[in-house]
């Protein structure tokens, strides 16, 4: 979901790290904070490579086959529209992939910034695969700078002969970019609107004894982004990054953080909060965690983390993000997507980003070493 403002409104995007967990050796939890010139369009890229299983811990990357397991397929041609049907010539079958992409909402604010882009797929899958046992659909994007990058993979076993409406499997809009991917798309030339066009493309596989039948399309998306030049003068301020540090933060620990966030500017403004990432990994294995873990399972303090995020205003009046006033929400289930939007910030006013963290008691050795990140951008638009 791009956000969109009305000609002099100024933007003021801080990027920040919401929460780093991390368990080592005796568990431990901490936090911190962090801190593009003009995208380039050309013409449209090659295709990426694309295996069904992603290799390494399950960390946000590329295609890459690197260490990735054997399979046994068919040579696929891409298309950039209209389907792409391939045939294997160990196991006879056929496998589709029919789609397109639904452009963004276009950007219009006073720095042309880009923060969050996306859209939904819709198409049809199709196969007619003899002794066909799984279904692999893989769903990869594109930005100027960094390239293709794997979205989002989900499989399902299947039989022999079907269709498949993409809407029905994805089930919710495409993270096209989101944070500094979104960046690479930013109009930094006062005044002026650029057009910005992106990528996506679908590959699917179909597994049946012996060999993995693939298919894979790609279509565009093309959107506006206008830098206005006009802006007033909020200003967006995220202090105490870091006050977290809790070690040994072992099962049946909880604790808390407090990053304070200020609108320092002199006119009112509008605060959108975007989770623009969740990244987990294991790394490495220690004793006990041998014991009851193995490596390449990636890390799994994400799925025993349970978080709740709200923010707090000075009279105690709470709006959560994550979870609710009685409820936790486990970090694996979290996705990039809008926390809040149009949240009201006067000038000089401040709201403090309260998380809560607990590890059940029942949580086992698994997690130890394990680290989950929580990535999000602070979005504050002027509204007078």
């Amino acid at each position: 979901m791009n956000t969109s403002r009305e000609a002099t409104r100024r933007r003021v995007v801080v990027i920040a790290v919401l929460l780093v967990a991390a368990a080592a050796a005796g568990f431990g939890l901490s936090q911190f904070g962090s801190g593009a010139d003009d995208a380039s369009d050309g013409d449209a890229p090659a295709p990426p490579t694309v295996t069904p299983t992603q290799n390494g811990s399950g960390s946000a990357g590329g295609d890459s086959n690197a260490g990735a397991p054997a399979f046994t397929t068919t040579t696929t041609a891409t298309t950039t529209s209209g389907a792409t049907t391939t045939t294997a010539t160990t196991t006879p079958g056929t496998v589709g992939v029919q789609f397109s992409a639904e452009n963004p909402e276009n950007v219009e604010n006073t720095l042309g910034e880009v923060v969050h882009l996306e859209g939904r797929l819709t198409g049809t899958l199709s196969w007619n695969v003899s002794d066909a046992r799984n279904l692999t659909l893989v769903v990869s994007i594109w930005t100027p700078d960094s390239g293709w990058a794997r979205q989002r993979t989900v499989e399902r076993a299947v039989n022999d002969t079907g269709t498949l409406a993409l809407a029905r499997v994805l089930d919710a809009p495409v993270t096209y970019a989101s944070g500094e991917r979104a960046d690479e798309f930013n109009n930094s030339n006062d005044d002026t609107t650029a057009l910005r066009e992106g990528y996506v493309t679908v590959t699917a596989f179909v597994a049946a004894d012996g060999a993995t039948i693939e298919a894979q399309s790609m279509d565009s998306y093309a959107f506006s982004v206008a830098n206005l030049a006009t802006p007033s003068t909020p200003n967006l301020s995220v202090s105490n990054p870091g006050v977290l540090g809790v070690s040994n933060a072992a099962p049946g620990a909880s604790g808390r953080t407090e990053t304070v966030v200020t609108n320092d500017g002199d006119a009112a403004g509008a605060l959108d909060v975007v989770l623009t990432g969740l990244d987990s990994a294991e790394n490495g294995l220690i004793e006990p965690e041998r014991g009851v873990d193995h490596p390449g399972n990636g890390g799994e303090l994400a799925s025993a983390l349970e978080l709740r995020v709200a923010l707090v205003r000075d009279d105690g009046t709470r709006t959560y993000l994550v979870g609710g006033p009685d409820a936790y929400v486990t970090a694996a289930t979290l996705d990039e997507t809008v926390l809040t939007a149009d949240y009201p910030l006067a000038a000089g006013e401040s709201v403090r980003v309260v998380a809560q963290w607990r590890v059940p008691a029942a949580t086992g050795n698994a997690i130890q070493t394990d680290s989950v990140t929580l990535n999000v951008s602070y979005v504050l638009t002027s509204t007078t």
